[in-house]
């Protein structure tokens, strides 16, 4: 595997912390995803497409996603026809950006959240996205595994923070029915339990 090239520290730390350690893991994501990634400056994307070049390589294509996202969002996205793991999907990105438009569209009016290890949930699409703010902006996203199954599903997902932090969490959702359109009824979350990844939540239930 062919090492990346001089792009500076800062750019280098930020492709380090999403697990783009080598030229030819770059072949799977696109030139505009990676410059959304917090210390990626036009410079670094020019250098790598050069590097890139010199092997044979090239950036990826443009993910297709139901909207544009404002950070890096990479691993498993596709989501082979099926329905409730593409809500999933599209939940969690719209969550995290903070759209509550966007976020509507994947919950129910009834929708509640909760830590697995608080007994009160938050109801409401506002009072949940409360959950999904961080300390600082979010520099990216990666989702290890997408499942779902009937009326359940299930994430596992790493977030990195513009500050380098990193945030990692599993959350399991019931769907309101076995119908392919149906929304999110319920989300139970598992947070990664160093003090250090609890801190970087703004709102704790």
């Amino acid at each position: 595997m062919k090492a990346l090239p001089n792009i500076g520290k800062p750019a280098t730390r930020a492709l380090n912390n999403v697990g783009l350690t080598h030229l030819e893991a770059l072949s799977q994501v696109s030139a505009q995803s990676v410059a959304k990634l917090h210390g990626v400056g036009p410079k670094a994307i020019i250098r790598l497409e050069e590097a890139l070049k010199v092997e044979g390589l090239a950036f990826g294509p443009d993910q297709e996603l139901a909207f544009e996202t404002d950070f890096l969002a990479i691993g498993d996205l596709n989501c082979d026809n099926a329905p409730k793991r593409r809500g999933i999907r599209d939940f969690l990105l719209a969550a995290w950006m903070q759209d509550v438009t966007l976020t509507s569209n994947y919950l129910s009016s009834k929708a509640q959240f909760a830590e697995a290890t608080q007994a009160q949930p938050l109801m409401g699409i506002e009072k949940i996205l409360t959950a999904y703010q961080t300390a600082t902006p979010i520099s990216s996203i990666i989702i290890h595994q997408l499942v779902s199954h009937g009326k359940e599903g299930a994430a596992h997902a790493s977030l990195t923070l513009q500050s380098g932090h990193q945030i990692h969490f599993a959350e399991f959702y019931q769907f309101e029915g076995h119908r392919k359109e149906a929304k999110l009824l319920k989300i139970t979350r598992y947070l990664h339990s160093s003090s250090e990844s609890s801190i970087l939540l703004l709102n704790r239930i």
